[in-house]
C-alpha cells in the first residue's frame, strides 16, 4: 500500500480547476441487475465491462467481431475473446489489465437499438462479467478568461498570503520538494519557463502521456502518444486549462517573481482532451491508472458532469480505490453554482475523492471606465477575451425598471443593436442574458449587480462578444446618466485592487451535498481570478477562473 500523502495534500488542492457542462445522449433500456444506468451524457455505442477476478484474468486481446451462437467461454479464459452470443461486431477500445480494475471499454458496432440491447444482455450474462456501464463524457472545462498586463498584474495577485500557502514555504520549508502531482488535463506546454523548458528526467514535468491526440473529442477513436505537450494553437479555440493548473500547483520563473504552491514538487502529465471536445469516462480511467503506476502522491482533476448522485459506476470505484491506496484524488466539484443547491457533479461525489469548490482570490487586476454624465470613473471586472471597445451605452431595458433584464429576447430594446447594452444581473443566467443580447446585435455588454458589490467576471462563450461586471450603484449612476441623454463610454485603465468577494464562493461554483447526503464539496480553494501560466500560443501568462 502506498503511503498516505494527506502531508502533502494542502500545498496542491489550490491547482484544482473547474469543469462544466457535458455533451447528452440518450441511453438505451436494459433491465439486468449487473447493468449500470447512466441516464445522461453518454457516447452511443461504447460501454465499459467489468470483470471478475483480479488482473491475470483482465482482457488480453481484442476483437473484431464476435462469432454468432458462440458458446459461453469459461471464466478462466481470457474474457473479451467471445463476449457475444448475437454476431455484432464488438471493438475493443481500452483495455485494463491492472489490479486495481479488470476491464475493458467496448463498441458495439450496430445503428439498431434493439440488437445492441440484445448484445449488451448476451455479454451481461456470462459469468465472467461483474457490471457493464455506458462511457460518459466530461466536457472539457470552459474557462472565465482574465485580462492580464504584465505591467500591471504582478506577483502581488497570487493569492500566497490568503492561503497561508507563504508561511508554509517561510515557517514549514516546505515547497513540495519530494512530491509527485499528476494532472489530467488538456495536456501543458512544457516550454514555458516556469517548468524548466523541458520534459523527461531532470525536468519538473518529469513524466507523463498523450492518451488521445489533438483531434480527440470523446466520441471518436484517441491517438496516443508519449508526448504531452499541448500544442494546440491560438485558432482551435484550445483555452491551455491544463497549463494553466500545472502553474498553479508547481511553477517556477524567478525572471517573473512567480511562485506556485509546491514550487519543488514534480509533474506527471496526462493528456485526456484534445484540442476541442470531451473525454470518455474509460480514457479518465485510463489515466488514473497510469498515473497511480507512476507513483503520483497527488491526482488533480479539473472535470465533470452535472450527475449529482454517488451512483456506483467504474470511475468511482477507481478513485475509491487508488485513494484507499493513500493517495489523493483531488476533483473539482463543477461549475453549476448558479443552479443552486446539490450542483455537485460527477466524478468528485466518488466517496475516495477530495471534492473542492472555488472561492474568489482575495485581489484581482481591476480597470476603470468613463461615462458621460458620470462624474467619477466606474471601476469593472473583465474575461478579456474579446477587449470591450469605446461606443455609445444603451439599457437593454427601455423602461429601466425590469428586475429580469434581458431573459428574453422581446424584453429587449431594439436601441441595443450595434450598442454597448446595459442590463442588470438577475432573473435567469449570464448564459441566458448573453446569448439575447448578442442576438439582439449588442457589440458588448455590461452587467451590474442587484447587490451592492462588483459582480464576479462572467464568461462569454455565447456571446462571442466583450463582457464586463460592475457595482449596483455604478450601474444606477449610469442608468440616471442614460435618463438625462445619450452616454458614451470609454474603456481600459488598468490597476489591483482587493476584491468585495474575496474568500467568498465564487458564482459559479457547484455547492453541496451530493444527492445521497454525503458530506461534498470537502474544502474551498482559489479558483476565481488566478494569474498563472499559458501556453506559448496564449501569450505565455494569464488570468482565468
Amino acid at each position: 500500500m502506498k503511503k498516505s500523502s494527506f502531508s502533502y495534500f494542502p500545498i496542491v488542492v489550490a491547482g484544482v480547476c473547474l469543469a462544466v457542462f457535458v455533451m447528452t445522449a440518450d441511453a438505451i433500456k436494459i433491465d439486468h441487475p449487473k447493468y449500470r444506468e447512466a441516464d445522461s451524457d453518454i457516447v452511443p455505442g461504447r460501454y465499459i465491462v467489468s470483470f471478475t477476478g483480479d488482473s491475470s484474468s483482465a482482457a488480453t486481446s481484442a476483437i473484431t467481431k464476435a462469432p454468432a451462437k458462440a458458446a459461453p467461454a469459461p471464466a478462466t479464459s481470457s474474457p473479451t475473446n467471445s463476449l457475444s452470443d448475437s454476431g455484432t461486431d464488438i471493438q475493443i477500445e481500452e483495455e485494463f489489465n491492472h489490479s486495481l480494475f479488470n476491464g475493458a471499454s467496448i463498441k458495439v458496432d450496430t445503428e439498431n437499438p434493439e440488437e445492441e440491447a440484445k448484445t449488451i444482455k448476451s455479454i451481461l450474462d456470462r459469468d465472467d462479467v461483474l457490471t457493464i456501464t455506458p462511457i460518459r463524457l466530461h466536457k472539457r472545462p470552459e474557462v472565465i478568461q482574465g485580462e492580464y498586463d504584465p505591467k500591471v498584474a504582478k506577483p502581488s495577485v497570487l493569492p500566497h498570503a490568503m492561503t497561508q500557502v507563504d508561511r508554509v514555504h517561510e515557517e514549514l520549508k516546505n515547497k513540495g520538494k519530494g512530491v509527485l502531482v499528476a494532472v489530467l488535463d488538456s495536456g501543458i506546454d512544457y516550454t514555458h519557463p516556469a517548468f524548466g523548458s523541458g520534459f523527461g528526467p531532470g525536468f519538473k514535468v518529469s513524466m507523463g502521456y498523450d492518451l488521445v491526440g489533438d483531434k480527440y473529442s470523446g466520441s471518436n477513436t484517441p491517438i496516443p502518444d508519449s508526448d504531452p505537450l499541448d500544442a494546440c494553437g491560438a485558432a482551435s479555440g484550445a483555452t491551455g486549462h491544463g497549463t494553466h493548473v500545472a502553474g498553479i500547483i508547481a511553477g517556477f520563473d524567478p525572471a517573473t517573481n512567480f511562485t506556485g504552491v509546491a514550487p519543488e514538487a514534480n509533474l506527471a502529465i496526462y493528456r485526456v482532451f484534445g484540442c476541442k471536445g470531451s473525454v470518455g469516462t474509460d480514457i479518465v480511467i485510463k489515466g488514473l491508472l497510469m498515473a497511480y503506476d507512476a507513483g503520483a502522491d497527488v491526482i488533480s482533476i479539473s472535470l465533470g458532469t452535472k450527475n449529482n448522485w454517488n451512483a456506483g459506476n467504474p470511475e468511482h470505484d477507481v478513485i475509491n480505490k487508488i485513494s484507499a491506496a493513500g493517495v489523493s484524488v483531488v476533483i473539482s466539484t463543477g461549475n453549476f453554482g448558479e443552479y443552486g443547491y446539490y450542483t455537485v457533479g460527477q466524478p468528485a461525489t466518488a466517496a475516495g475523492a477530495f471534492a473542492v469548490a472555488s472561492i474568489e482570490n482575495q485581489f484581482q487586476t481591476t480597470y476603470s471606465a468613463s461615462f458621460t454624465g458620470v462624474t467619477e470613473d466606474v471601476e469593472y471586472l473583465t474575461t478579456g477575451s474579446p477587449l470591450m471597445k469605446n461606443g455609445k451605452v444603451v439599457a437593454s431595458d427601455a423602461t429601466f425598471t425590469s428586475t429580469t433584464d434581458a431573459c428574453t429576447a422581446a424584453s429587449i430594446s431594439s436601441a441595443v443593436n450595434g450598442t454597448i447594452a446595459l442590463a442588470q444581473r438577475g432573473g435567469c443566467t449570464f448564459e441566458v442574458k448573453m446569448a439575447n443580447l448578442a442576438t439582439a446585435g449588442a457589440t458588448g455588454i455590461i452587467f451590474y449587480n442587484n447587490v451592492d458589490t462588483v459582480v464576479a467576471p462572467v464568461s462569454a462563450p455565447k456571446s462571442l462578444i466583450p463582457v464586463i461586471s460592475i457595482a449596483k450603484a455604478a450601474g444606477l449612476n449610469i442608468i440616471a446618466s442614460l435618463k438625462q441623454g445619450e452616454v458614451t463610454a470609454e474603456f481600459g485603465k488598468e490597476g489591483i485592487s482587493e476584491s468585495d468577494l474575496g474568500g467568498s464562493v465564487d458564482y459559479f461554483s457547484s455547492v453541496g451535498s451530493e444527492a445521497a447526503l454525503n458530506f461534498k464539496p470537502n474544502i474551498a480553494a482559489v479558483g476565481g481570478t488566478v494569474l498563472s501560466t499559458l501556453p506559448s500560443y496564449l501569450g505565455n501568462w494569464g488570468v482565468l477562473s
